[in-house]
């Protein structure tokens, strides 16, 4: 088809100077297997732009390639448990810390994934509001086929309050729970997960590539039909909260000079989502 056509000029330009808009898909030196592999390997919003740009020769605008509505996800919300499904696996928490309260989210995981949240008020800095954390984290979930599900691992933000994250941890651990102090860190470049340093030269601290995880949670959020990564929305929280996950878009930012894409907020609060990406 390629060989049997001709280009045609559309626009006229600067005498003597001819320039071209192609696709890779009209090349003979590439195939569209070829097209299609540098699709797939093209993971973070720098690859995708670098691959519709000089291979599909069109722009690329990565806030459109999720677009979440905070009132469409809280239309579809639904009762969820207790009791919970029969092929659930085990429940994970991811904690939020603010100054003035304690967000937390618990994500059961199977084959799709549903959760119920937690909003504890009071001073972080003070003990009374960790002591109702640490009841909640003592929770056990009930399955329909009889199974009853302990929280199986925490990931506690501790980008605020270090000192009471740390006293939290490690009190949890002598109560043999699994639980660890994250902090969230830009850049796509990142892995979802990895080892820090020392938080206050105490506890070993864990890294969470916030950008991957926050572009995977909204492909899950974004997902309209049951199935694998689908996330079910319970339906006992307020509509804060579903603004809350559809808080954050991505956007062109300049970076020493360097233009990159990060996520930018669009409500004050984002604390849903962050404890998801937990």
């Amino acid at each position: 088809m390629i060989e049997g056509g001709t280009w045609q000029a559309t626009a006229v330009g600067e005498k003597g100077i001819r320039s071209y808009h192609l696709t890779d898909l009209t090349s003979l030196f590439s195939t569209m297997a070829s097209v299609a592999h540098q699709y797939e390997a093209a993971a973070t919003p720098e690859q995708k732009q670098a691959f519709y740009n000089t291979t599909l020769a069109q722009v690329y605008d990565a806030g459109t390639e999720v677009e979440l509505s905070s009132s469409e996800l809280q239309q579809r919300a639904e009762k969820i448990g207790p009791p919970y499904a029969a092929n659930l696996l085990f429940i994970s928490a991811g904690v939020d810390v603010q100054a003035d309260r304690l967000e937390a989210t618990f994500l059961g995981v199977h084959s799709d994934q549903t959760f119920s949240v937690l909003k504890l008020m009071g001073d972080t800095s003070r003990d009374a509001v960790w002591r109702q954390l640490d009841e909640a984290m003592g929770s056990t979930f009930k399955t329909t086929d009889g199974r009853t599900l302990p929280v199986q691992i925490q990931a506690i933000d501790s980008g605020f309050n270090a000192d009471q994250v740390i006293k939290f941890v490690l009190a949890q651990r002598k109560k043999a729970r699994s639980t660890y102090a994250v902090k969230g860190k830009e850049g796509f470049d990142r892995l979802p997960l990895a080892q820090g340093g020392r938080l206050k030269g105490q506890m070993r601290l864990l890294i969470v590539g916030s950008d991957a995880g926050k572009l995977a949670v909204q492909k899950a959020l974004a997902l309209q039909e049951i199935g694998p990564g689908y996330i079910r929305l319970p339906g006992h929280v307020d509509a804060d909260y579903f603004e809350g996950l559809a808080s954050e878009e991505l956007r062109v930012k300049v970076i020493k000079g360097a233009r990159r894409y990060a996520y930018h907020r669009t409500v004050k609060r984002n604390e849903p989502l962050d404890c998801l990406v937990s």
